[in-house]
């Protein structure tokens, strides 16, 4: 799960959240699908209700996060974990 927001939060942290849509990526000949959702005590949770509102709000944004996951896969970043919060 990819959240966006103003909070970061961290690796094992529990939050609600809204569910915005997804992400397809190719991983390696197969699609990996990232699960893109903003915590709902986010100040800009009640302007996003779906992936054509990030995108309104938040130009650009779904292009840097793929382009974030394109090149993590080359070159791992050790501060992953201030932008995404893994959910397992």
């Amino acid at each position: 799960m990819c959240e966006i927001g103003e909070e970061v939060g961290y690796p094992g942290q529990i939050k609600q959240v809204k569910i915005l849509g997804t992400m397809a990526l190719l991983d390696e000949g197969e699609t990996d699908w990232k699960i893109i959702a903003i915590d709902v005590n986010d100040p800009l949770a009640t302007k996003l209700n779906d992936i054509e509102d990030v995108e309104r709000h938040l130009p650009g944004l779904l292009r840097a996060t793929n382009e974030f996951w394109r090149i993590y896969k080359v070159n791992p970043l050790p501060t992953l974990a201030q932008v995404c919060v893994s959910v397992g």
